[in-house]
């Protein structure tokens, strides 16, 4: 064979010769030089055709002086980030345009010939159909035929090109599935890093979701990782921790959690984390933000990049997660030990999904914070049932300063207390519990069946994935039966109860469950 003329992490164009099928794998079987290498597809290129050429990185050359190569994600030139946004006003019809253009296909349904046809004449008579214009029907069809097909995970950015930022939101799925999808691609990471590999290349535009209507998952390449401290490899710079873009260090974990973070602040705080005043303004180039030079646009002690023209990030981000930005963009920049590891992300992103609340006018999702108004309509719902996770462990003497060794109580202060209504099923999970912090799965459903009279609640409990709970009072009076099954109870509010749901016996620490009816204000006084 020829001798190896490229360094290790090369990317190069090559010629495909045939695809050839290995212990029910394909591979391409790529030229280089003088020889022939088996290139493994990604899972969206089988039963696609044969391309006349891939792009390979150069990873390494075995034993036998024959080189060993990969695809990188990115098989098309794309850029670095989304274009700045120019100084000179656009003109509304083109942003419209431009936003159709970048997001149009992901909305709309498939035309039959007869609309196609229409469309042509609407068209050559600059009638030229927007989203302003679909009819509920449409907007209907539209959306199956959006869940009926995958999509790519930029759609979920905001572009600046979009007069409705509303509108465009509720339409691309709205909070619920971009926090599903974001836990979707935590999730996976997590058990990439729990087998010591690391998922070295973010690309967006190569993270596919698939989404079903509520929630959406996300689709990333099984070939596109190494073992952690094995190389140097990134595509996006845009998505990449700076001490592997300057290529001070390997890709490790804490790179793969600086990139999540940076795509969970675009998909959240709808903005890039580095891309604020002094790049939009010329300052600075777009590539001395991502090499790490510049601060990001919350850094509280540099001012100097500031994104003045935001807005929207604070009704998508709790302050957790905000929290979670901060330590990765500020104190974790130039530290990759002090920035929050991928299970951390999940924690937050998990909770922060726990305070969806469903708003019936807008028919879309929203965080539920501190005011407690619809961050789209500013409808403020009424929230009949609170259930607080809380504490049972040892009942504290005060006299003799030990804990009791049979007595057990429920510590008063709630971790945290979720809020029912009628248009909102709660599902608390077992994160909330800390049954499984690993493999998170729903519980218990609680749903406000109806409301009896004036103020008594009827609430149906329904245990999930074969689980039952022990119920008592708050005083540790234990009900003769465990609910197993779905369960009607009714708060009368004249003598309203709390009901204790546990997972094991009263006479273990634990975290509990409090359903109560929610007539002191308890979620206020938690905040």
């Amino acid at each position: 064979m020829g001798t190896v003329k490229h360094n290790i992490g090369t990317r190069l164009k090559l010629n495909v010769d045939r695809i050839v099928t290995v212990k029910g794998k394909q591979s391409y079987v790529v030229r280089y030089g003088n020889s022939l290498c088996r290139v493994p597809l990604f899972d969206w290129q089988v039963d696609q055709p044969q391309p006349k050429d891939i792009i390979c990185r150069l990873v390494s050359v075995n034993e036998f002086g024959f080189p060993v190569f990969e695809q990188v994600a990115q098989q098309q030139e794309v850029q670095i980030v989304e274009q700045v946004q120019p100084k000179e006003p656009v003109s509304a019809q083109s942003q419209k345009r431009s936003f159709l253009d970048k997001y149009g296909s992901i909305f709309k349904r498939k035309q039959t010939s007869a609309e196609k046809e229409k469309s042509t004449l609407q068209q050559e008579n600059g009638l030229e159909k927007s989203f302003d214009h679909i009819s509920a029907s449409e907007k209907k069809q539209s959306t199956e035929s959006a869940i009926k097909k995958d999509f790519n995970i930029t759609a979920f950015r905001w572009s600046w090109q979009t007069e409705d930022f509303e509108k465009w939101y509720i339409e691309s799925g709205g909070i619920r599935s971009r926090l599903s999808a974001l836990i979707s691609l935590a999730e996976q990471i997590a058990d990439y890093h729990r087998k010591n590999k690391v998922y070295k290349d973010f690309a967006p535009e190569y993270t596919n979701v698939s989404y079903n209507g509520k929630d959406a998952k996300v689709i990333i390449p099984e070939t596109n990782y190494i073992f952690s401290g094995f190389g140097n490899m990134f595509i996006y710079a845009s998505h990449s921790a700076p001490e592997v873009v300057n290529r001070r260090m390997p890709n490790t974990p804490m790179s793969d959690c600086y990139s999540f973070a940076i795509l969970a602040h675009e998909i959240l705080a709808l903005c890039h984390p580095f891309v604020g005043d002094a790049v939009n303004d010329g300052t600075f180039s777009i590539e001395s933000a991502m090499k790490g030079v510049l601060p990001w646009i919350d850094d509280q002690n540099d001012k100097s990049n500031t994104l003045s023209k935001r807005k929207y990030d604070s009704f998508f981000t709790t302050k957790e997660v905000r929290e979670l930005f901060k330590r990765t963009f500020e104190e974790g920049k130039d530290s990759p030990m002090d920035r929050p590891t991928i299970f951390e992300w999940l924690d937050a992103l998990y909770e922060e999904k726990s305070l969806l609340k469903y708003c019936p006018k807008c028919k879309t999702d929203y965080l539920y914070v501190e005011d407690g108004c619809c961050a789209f309509c500013d409808d403020e719902p009424y929230f009949p049932v609170a259930v607080a996770i809380q504490h049972l462990d040892k009942k504290w003497d005060k006299d003799l300063l030990v804990f009791s060794e049979k007595e057990f109580e429920l510590y008063p202060e709630p971790i945290g207390v979720l809020l029912v209504n009628s248009s909102n099923e709660l599902r608390v999970n077992s994160m909330h519990v800390l049954s499984d912090t690993i493999n998170v799965k729903d519980i218990l459903s609680v749903k406000v069946d109806s409301t009896i009279g004036a103020q008594d609640v009827s609430v149906v409990l329904e245990p999930l994935n074969d689980c039952s709970f022990f119920a008592s009072t708050v005083n540790g009076e234990l009900y003769s039966q465990k609910i197993n099954k779905p369960t009607k109870i009714v708060f009368p509010s004249n003598n309203p109860r709390k009901l204790v749901l546990s997972l094991n016996n009263l006479n273990e620490a634990q975290r509990v469950i409090n359903i109560q009816l929610n007539t002191n204000n308890i979620y206020a006084e938690n905040q």
